[in-house]
């Protein structure tokens, strides 16, 4: 009987410790999960995006179609080396990737001189 009610014991300590960090891994998934929904609407809304770049990936279609995006966009980086990423990168996560840069520049300046008249 005595080791029934030990065994007991033992089983309501562990239930007990499981419960807890079940909790704690809860509380970690929600916190993730709300940083995942504020990084998604920043992306969205490229946050950190200079006018100009945005104003040139709203017009992609239409007026740039050989822009691909940005690099930022290109790279798929995993989160643990994300940091170094983007501190090689030194602010040219910003720069436009085109398929083919001999075909963009002479589309590029065509675009800007037409807007300009």
């Amino acid at each position: 009987m005595k080791a029934s009610a030990t065994s007991a014991a033992d089983l309501g300590k562990q239930i007990e410790q499981v419960g807890e960090r079940l909790g704690a891994a809860k509380e970690h998934r929600s916190g993730l999960i709300s940083r995942q929904k504020l990084l998604a609407d920043l992306e969205a809304k490229r946050e950190g995006v200079s006018e100009g770049v945005k104003s040139v990936l709203r017009r992609r279609e239409k007026d740039f179609p050989f822009i691909r995006g940005l690099v930022a966009d290109v790279l798929r980086v995993d989160v643990e080396h994300a940091q170094i990423i983007e501190a090689a990168l030194n602010g040219r996560d910003q720069y436009l990737v085109t398929d083919n840069s001999l075909d963009a520049m002479p589309r590029a300046k065509s675009s800007k001189t037409s807007k300009d008249a």
